[in-house]
């Protein structure tokens, strides 16, 4: 006897999913400052994220993003992709989210003997609010994250603007 349970349950999922799956893409740019154990290095983060599943009050989705930061004589790179939880409460203007992603992320030293580019494998964990100021518009008010790279721990802080597409 054939056993069709894991494609039943595919349909299934897909079939749940399908009513409440309504995409809601954001584009943002944001300030922020990252530290480390040298410092702080002052950049900015650009990116887009994508709730495509809506269960009542929770959202899932991914996040894409692209950072940069520098000060002193190190400037900071990154690109990370991961999963997005967001809420989106139906009477407050503010959707908290959090999410976990990997990429890479590089770094470059700049000294009198010229200038060398290391990279390596990095993983965030990130939370902030959005509040709506405007039907499409949000301030990204704060975004706190915690970046490992190369065993190296940075703590971020960024505030922006959220622009939400239909």
């Amino acid at each position: 006897m054939k056993r069709h349970l894991p494609t039943a349950l595919v349909i299934s999922l897909c079939l749940l999913f399908a009513s409440t799956a309504r995409a809601q893409l954001g584009i943002y740019g944001q300030f922020n400052g990252t530290h480390d154990p040298g410092g702080w290095y002052r950049g900015g983060t650009f990116g887009v994220y994508d709730d495509m599943l809506h269960g009542g009050p929770l959202h899932l989705g991914f996040d894409l993003r692209a950072g940069f930061a520098s000060g002193h004589q190190y400037s900071y790179h990154n690109f990370l992709i991961g999963p997005r939880v967001s809420v989106h409460p139906p009477v407050l203007p503010f959707k908290p989210y959090i999410q976990g992603q990997i990429g890479f992320g590089g770094t470059k030293l700049t000294s009198r003997s010229g200038s060398g580019y290391d990279n390596h494998f990095q993983s965030a964990v990130i939370g902030g609010l959005d509040y709506t100021v405007l039907p499409r518009i949000d301030l990204r008010i704060p975004e706190i994250g915690y970046e490992k790279m190369d065993g190296v721990g940075m703590t971020t802080l960024g505030f922006g603007i959220v622009v939400r597409l239909p």
